[in-house]
């Protein structure tokens, strides 16, 4: 069996007596790209740096390729990190941002520009060689960055939320643009993120982390269609959940507004429209249920209006018992 690039083992941190991270363990293959998604404050950047070693680790360990190097200094692990934030030194052009880890390297000048050159053709920003980051747009500073992490061949990147601080249109597209780099260079990744479509977009697999615990690692379409525990539905799924232990998924779902349509072995809930939206062509419907003191978001194909009283109806074998499954 192959080695794992990254594998985190029973790992812990504990910060002033308070535990951040519970046990985690979490293996990322070889070209891989995980995403780590969860509510803000669960330990998702904790856990990046701890990989990096930039907090210490209290219990368990982190190998990379095999190598134990939970104790090695960060300036000695093979391993890059990019922030919420570019973080580009702002009297360096970008050409001299791009290849300031080659310098570090000892790399000699020629040679750092050819393979700079090169990196910016790759990133599409050759025509901004020497611009400084103050002139470059925020997507423009990111492409900037992780140009800067892919030069030095690093055998992981680790991934701050990088896209937070950009307009959803503008996330979506450098996202899918740096997913591709990424599988064109065959690099290994680990993301962090609180946007669950953001992870299902750009991992092959997703590890849910609720208080400082991974709750449910796997296929971001299974784990969205087969929450195993109550913390990966009400985080990552979408659907209805009753008396704490009962799931039901968003897709099992069909909306009417006449309750004498409704078949056996049906189950039925009342609501009403809260709203509705367009969204990539589809029709979504914000339904408050009567009864249930739960929302849903819908798509729906009938034509509802704000404030129509409406029925929602699932088939008994949708409901997936929780605790049974654990």
């Amino acid at each position: 069996m192959e080695t794992a690039m990254l594998s985190c083992q029973h790992l812990q941190v504990h910060i002033s007596h308070h535990v951040i991270l519970h046990r985690i363990n979490l293996a990322v293959q070889h070209s891989e790209i995980v995403c780590v998604v969860g509510p803000s404050g669960c330990g998702k950047t904790t856990l990046l740096r701890a990989i990096a070693g930039m907090v210490p680790v209290s219990a368990g360990q982190v190998l990379l390729e095999g190598v134990n190097i939970t104790r090695t200094k960060p300036e000695r692990r093979p391993v890059v990190m990019m922030h919420q934030e570019a973080l580009l030194f702002p009297h360096m052009t970008v050409i001299e941002n791009i290849t300031y880890g080659l310098k570090l390297q000892k790399i000699p000048k020629k040679e750092r520009e050819r393979q700079g050159m090169q990196m910016l053709n790759r990133v599409e920003m050759a025509d901004y060689e020497n611009v400084y980051p103050h002139a470059l747009s925020g997507g423009q500073q990111q492409r900037v960055a992780f140009a800067r992490a892919l030069i030095t061949k690093p055998k992981l990147i680790l991934f701050d939320e990088p896209f937070s601080s950009l307009d959803p249109l503008l996330r979506r597209s450098l996202g899918m643009w740096m997913k591709g780099m990424l599988k064109e260079e065959g690099m290994t990744a680990l993301f962090v993120t609180h946007d669950k479509e953001e992870a299902m977009m750009l991992s092959d697999r997703v590890a849910v982390m609720v208080e400082g615990a991974i709750h449910q690692i796997g296929p971001p379409l299974d784990v969205y269609q087969r929450p195993l525990s109550v913390e990966t539905a009400v985080f990552f799924s979408e659907g209805m959940l009753l008396d704490n232990r009962f799931f039901i998924t968003n897709d099992a779902f069909t909306i009417t507004a006449d309750s004498s349509t409704l078949k056996e072995k049906k189950l039925v809930f009342k609501g009403h429209i809260a709203g509705k939206w367009l969204r990539s062509g589809q029709l979504f419907y914000h339904i408050v249920l009567d009864t249930e003191s739960q929302e849903l978001i819908l798509p729906g194909e009938a034509t509802f209006s704000t404030g129509d009283k409406v029925f929602i109806e699932a088939p008994e074998q949708a409901v997936v018992d929780l605790e049974e499954i654990r």
